[in-house]
C-alpha cells in the first residue's frame, strides 16, 4: 500500500507496524507556564489556573493577573510599584498614627492582590488619640474635650489669673497631642499679684502760729 504524506500539523508514526498520521504535539516543555496545555492542530492553547490569564506573544503562556499600583491610603507610606496575583503589599503608618489609633497599636498592615485584580484587606491608619483633655486648675475647659495627634487644646485662665501671675502676663496657653499619645507640657494659671501698695501720702501739719 502506497503511503501518502501527512497533512500539515500531522506526522507519520508507526503503530504496530502500520504507518499512520498522528497529530504533532505542539505543547513544548515551556508551553503555558503554570497552566495546562491543550494540543491543537498546528497550534495549542492554554487553560490557566485561577489568578492567571492567557498571554499570546507568539508563545502562549499563563501569567499572573496584574492588580497594578496599590491604592493610596491616608497617613501611610507604600512602595509605588505594580503587584501581581498573590503578591502582598505592606503599608507603613506615618509617625503619630496606628492601625487602631492606639499609641501602642500596630503601625503596619498588608494587602494582597486577588484574582479579581483588586487588593484585599486594605486597612487604614488613624491618628493616635491622647484621650480626654485633663483639667487644669484656674482655667476654663478647652473647647474640645479630646485630641488626636497634632491637635492643640487652648486653655484660658480664669479671671484674675495669668500664666506668670503678672497683670501683663498671658491669659491662655496651648497644649499639643504628641505622637506618643500623651499631652505636651502644661502651663499654669497663677493669681495676679498686685505688688506692694503705694506709700500713703500724709499731709504735713503746719505749726500753730502764736
Amino acid at each position: 500500500m502506497l503511503f501518502r504524506s501527512c497533512e500539515s500539523g500531522y506526522e507519520m508514526t508507526l503503530v504496530e507496524g502500520e504507518k499512520i498520521c498522528g497529530n504533532i504535539n505542539d505543547c513544548g516543555p515551556e508551553a503555558c507556564g503554570a497552566g495546562e496545555c491543550e494540543d491543537l492542530v498546528n497550534d495549542y492553547t492554554c487553560h490557566c489556573s485561577e489568578g492567571h490569564e492567557l498571554i499570546d506573544t507568539g508563545n502562549k503562556t499563563c501569567e499572573a493577573v496584574v492588580c497594578g499600583f496599590p491604592p493610596e491610603v491616608r497617613f501611610t507610606a507604600v512602595d509605588n510599584i505594580k503587584y501581581s496575583y498573590e503578591e502582598t503589599v505592606t503599608y507603613t503608618c506615618e509617625v503619630g498614627t496606628s492601625v487602631d489609633g492606639a499609641p501602642t497599636g500596630p503601625t503596619e498592615f498588608t494587602a494582597t492582590c486577588t484574582a479579581q485584580m483588586n487588593f484585599h484587606n486594605v486597612a487604614q491608619c488613624k491618628k493616635v488619640t491622647c484621650g480626654a483633655a485633663p483639667s487644669v486648675a484656674d482655667t476654663e475647659p478647652p473647647a474640645k474635650s479630646t485630641a488626636v495627634y497634632n491637635d492643640t487644646l487652648k486653655y484660658v485662665c480664669a479671671a484674675g489669673h495669668t500664666t506668670d501671675g503678672s497683670p501683663e502676663g498671658a491669659k491662655d496657653f496651648d497644649v499639643g497631642c504628641l505622637a506618643t499619645g500623651e499631652y505636651g507640657e502644661f502651663a499654669s494659671c497663677l493669681r495676679v499679684m498686685c505688688g506692694p501698695p503705694p506709700p500713703l501720702s500724709v499731709p504735713e501739719i503746719g505749726r500753730a502760729h502764736v
